[in-house]
């Protein structure tokens, strides 16, 4: 008897030993799958899942699972996994996971079920989370994507984390959970409605006159509801204040009529100056501006720090997150995204100056001494030469040539760099400008 309850003790360490090296190589994501690995499962369960969960407060995990053992159902193995690893965030154990449950199948495996299992003391967490999950799933969670093909499989797998990540996310920055949870970035408990300095009215029409302040969300153009830019403006202002810095979104029917400029990143820049926007002395801050008549977009930003956070290449890169949403018309994610992603860049701003400070200063210090090591090689080669020339022949006439020496240049090149399309069409090249302290990137949605 007790050799068998030897085993069994043996045999339960062991398995909590597999399950822990496993969640350690994957971070928050555990498989008992060994062909459903890619380097891209590897940065979501090690840094993007837990960036989640350091900014909005809540636990995510994903368990791909082979067998359910003696359980009843996959979601009283989820529920009973939650509990028996101490899965949740904080002291409310707020948190939502995904279970896989799958076997092999060919050279992969094939899915057989999965679910969706939230828990804490947040009831809008428990109760509405796992709804705003569901739609992404349920287009990547299919038969047809689980081929029994590794590969595929893994793209699968890889596809329902982030979809699960971003459902969530959408969810709390909508202000769907309240209370208990996080708001985005600040720290702070969110609340149950705006406060009433950040409601808009219901029917913006025009902008106020010159000189007079305006919110973090302006939407002339009327193509949001007044829930969502209460939405977004809670959302903004909570990134503006935890940086110091400002972020802002305006909609305009057309950028021509209301400023009376030929050019979208001109008629951005105007605005921003007009109403006095960015924080502190210097004004810093980031404005995205949509022109609907056009279907112009322009993304700037002011002051050295803002410039030199959201350079060209940044700017670029954000568009990636909004550009797609715009297409289709989803106005309200698509702000929602470039919030977002507003307060990634940020939050890497003062480790991307740091390393900035950091290569200038090994610079200043690296190239004086390097010019010092070749003219000390110089000058040590010229003294050998010396030492070895003991007639005169050396120095007559023929045995001295200077030549002039210079660079000519024929023409300068200039680099454009073309948006990266999608696949469903839409937009166009993007292009960059800077003037006055600004610095934008401009192209069509």
């Amino acid at each position: 008897m007790k050799g068998k309850m030897l085993s069994l003790a043996l045999l339960a360490a062991l398995l909590m030993t597999v399950f822990a090296s496993a969640a350690a190589e994957y971070g928050v994501i555990y498989t008992e799958a060994d062909c459903l690995y890619s380097n891209e499962l590897e940065v979501l369960g090690q840094d993007h899942l837990p960036q989640f969960t350091e900014t909005y407060g809540i636990d995510l995990r994903v368990d791909v699972l082979t067998g359910i053992g003696n359980f009843d159902s996959l979601e009283d193995a989820a529920t009973a996994i939650y509990k028996e690893y101490d899965y949740g965030y904080g002291e409310g154990r707020n948190g939502v996971t995904l279970t896989i449950l799958v076997h092999e199948d060919g050279d992969g495996v094939a899915m057989d079920e999965w679910y969706v299992y939230a828990a804490g003391d947040s009831d809008e967490l428990t109760t509405n989370g796992p709804w705003n999950v569901y739609p992404n799933l349920n287009e990547v969670l299919t038969e047809e994507n689980w081929s029994g093909d590794a590969k595929q499989d893994t793209k699968a797998l890889e596809a329902a984390v982030v979809g699960m990540r971003d459902g969530l996310e959408k969810f709390v920055l909508a202000g769907g959970v309240v209370g208990s949870i996080w708001s985005p970035v600040t720290g702070e408990m969110l609340q149950e409605e705006p406060a009433a300095e950040e409601i808009l009215s219901d029917s913006p029409d025009s902008f106020p006159a010159a000189g007079e302040s305006i919110g973090y969300v302006t939407d002339t153009a009327g193509i949001m509801t007044a829930e969502e830019r209460q939405l977004l403006t809670q959302a903004a202002k909570a990134v503006s204040e935890k940086h110091g810095f400002g972020v802002y979104i305006i909609t305009v029917d057309s950028f021509r009529d209301v400023i009376g400029c030929s050019d979208v990143f001109d008629g951005a820049t105007a605005l921003y100056r007009a109403y006095n926007l960015g924080d502190g002395d210097e004004h810093k801050g980031v404005l995205l501006l949509l022109s609907m008549a056009e279907r112009d977009y322009s993304l700037i930003t002011y002051s050295d720090y803002g410039n030199f956070v959201f350079d060209e290449v940044t700017r670029e890169e954000m568009t990636d997150f909004f550009l797609d949403d715009f297409r289709y018309d989803d106005w309200y994610t698509g702000f929602a995204d470039y919030v977002a992603v507003c307060d990634e860049f940020l939050t890497d701003g003062p480790d991307k100056l740091n390393s900035e400070v950091t290569a200038k200063t090994g610079i200043i210090f690296l190239v004086p001494l390097i010019v010092a090591a070749v003219v000390i090689l110089i000058l040590s080669m010229k003294m050998k030469s010396v030492a070895r020339a003991t007639e005169a022949e050396a120095y007559a006439e023929g045995g001295l040539h200077l030549v002039r020496s210079y660079d000519r240049f024929t023409h300068a090149t200039e680099t454009r760099r073309k948006r990266k399309e999608s696949s469903d069409g839409g937009g166009g090249s993007s292009r960059s400008k800077s003037s006055g302290g600004f610095g934008g990137t401009s192209g069509k949605f």
